[in-house]
């Protein structure tokens, strides 16, 4: 029974090759983009995972607008010289607990990850 269903199958191939070879490129190229929005969306869904508390890590935002390129939203970071900044957003935001420093020894000791 199966193989006659591949002859057949097999015969309209050879029948109609240019709508054949359009299809089976449609659904190839369909499969590989598919396969690359899964891969996003698993590297986007376990990235920072290396940490203990990688349930707990999230970024700070901020939103402005530009004069010259109208409205921007970009993170917000904390180096040496803006600790205040982090104290200041530990007090308005008690939910947050800690944050790490850019160009700190705890931001190099305890944001390493390894692979």
């Amino acid at each position: 029974m199966f193989k006659n269903y591949f002859k057949v199958a097999w015969r309209n191939l050879i029948r109609n090759r240019t709508s054949s070879l359009i299809n089976v490129s449609g659904l190839a190229v369909g499969i590989a983009v598919s396969m690359l929005i899964g891969l996003w969306i698993y590297d986007e869904l376990s990235f920072n995972k290396c940490h203990r508390n990688y349930d707990r890590i999230a970024q700070i935002m901020t939103r402005g607008v530009d004069p010259k390129d109208g409205p921007f939203v970009t993170p917000i970071i904390l180096d040496i010289s803006s600790r205040r900044r982090g104290h200041r957003i530990i007090f308005l935001q008690p939910e947050i607990k800690n944050y790490p420093v850019k160009g700190s020894l705890w931001a190099k000791v305890h944001l390493k990850c390894s692979h």
